[in-house]
């Protein structure tokens, strides 16, 4: 799994990669004054929808030590995927191992 520790651009109606390949554990901080919407899948598929999305508001974090099987249990166990939504363009710092 490669690691990531940079800036992610999110253009408004689209499914990004959030991770570099799946996770068990990212820290997101979101660097606009938009919110954006954190998805996770069990594969390199995107998801087709927010539903069962994360809100991140906005200049919010996602902290590390967050489970994402516990912030998406309905996905599955993971290793996960990290997606991200917005309506409007916003910046994400991300960080993983």
């Amino acid at each position: 799994m490669p690691a990531r520790h940079a800036p992610v651009n999110v253009p408004p109606g689209a499914a990004v990669a959030v991770s570099d390949g799946s996770v068990t554990a990212i820290r997101i901080n979101n660097l606009a004054a938009g919110e954006v919407f954190l998805q996770a899948t069990t594969t390199s598929t995107p998801p087709a929808n927010r539903d069962g999305a994360q809100r991140l508001g906005p200049y919010g974090t996602l902290a590390a030590d967050l489970s994402l099987a516990n912030l998406f249990p309905g996905v599955g166990a993971g290793p996960f995927w990290v997606w991200a939504f917005a309506d409007a363009a916003v910046t994400l710092s991300v960080s993983h191992a």
